[in-house]
């Protein structure tokens, strides 16, 4: 189990990168939120991932999942070419240690009707091609169908033997009603017998609203003090009005660290 590592997240954007990690003394952990632009240099994603290694070798990195330029939707693991991003995002993380997963998403923005049988099934096809694919690999919570609700997205982990989850604290709250909610499920999570780590995507919300997006840190109704000591692993999710300076970071990251 991976313990205490909280982090920000950022885009492979320059700028947007020295802003973020020049904000305050250098969190332990970054994810980068790729796009399919990302890949279309085949040698982009690794030369900008050693060249922030290479400035910060202390810095832990988690991947996510690159968004569809055109659809503006991320590739989930029921598109067409799933395997193509998937498996260049799990060849980097077997390549560098620094590198400790991959966010997956299981479902389009509207899922078809088959879309759970066709999600078990590429990820079966995935864990038979890519041995050790399980390790690197966290499967998000999202505001669809299969992962909608809690109970059914732990149910969906468990029968597939997923090790890795992403907790998405928006997602939940959205579709959820109170914090008592909220802190039991990350205790089912911590004592489920199938996973083994537990990746948090951290904000506020407002419970029950209907809407995904996140909020910064007090302005919804989430109890962080409540849920401190599930605090472990994971990044804020916090928006910035502008994400090339990301300046609401700094006030986030500090609320989170010191509770």
């Amino acid at each position: 189990m991976i313990q205490k590592l909280i982090g920000i997240k950022s885009s492979l954007n320059e700028e947007q990168l020295k802003n973020k990690l020049n904000l305050f003394p250098l969190p332990p952990l970054l994810e980068i939120f790729l796009t399919t632009q990302d890949y279309e240099c085949e040698a982009y994603i690794e030369k900008r991932i050693n060249s922030i290694n290479q400035e910060f070798p202390s810095l832990k990195l988690m991947l996510h999942a690159p968004v569809d330029s055109n659809k503006k939707d991320t590739i989930h693991l029921q598109d067409s070419d799933f395997e193509f991003y998937y498996s260049k995002l799990y060849f980097l993380c077997k390549k560098y240690s620094f590198i400790l997963g991959f966010v997956a998403h299981p479902e389009p923005k509207t899922p078809k009707q088959s879309s759970k049988l066709i999600l078990e099934n590429n990820i079966a096809f995935l864990k038979q091609k890519y041995p050790s694919i399980e390790k690197f690999m966290y499967i998000e919570n999202l505001t669809n169908s299969i992962t909608l609700k809690f109970n059914t997205y732990l149910e969906f982990i468990e029968k597939n033997n997923i090790e890795n989850v992403c907790f998405d604290f928006a997602h939940f709250v959205s579709n959820h009603t109170n914090n008592n909610q909220l802190q039991e499920a990350l205790n089912q999570l911590n004592n489920s017998n199938i996973i083994k780590n537990i990746y948090l995507h951290i904000s506020d919300n407002i419970f029950n609203n209907n809407s995904p997006i996140p909020l910064n840190i007090g302005r919804g109704e989430v109890n962080f003090k409540n849920i401190n000591p599930y605090l472990n692993f994971g990044i804020l999710e916090t928006i910035s009005k502008n994400e090339e300076l990301g300046e609401e970071i700094k006030e986030d990251y500090n609320k989170i660290i010191q509770l």
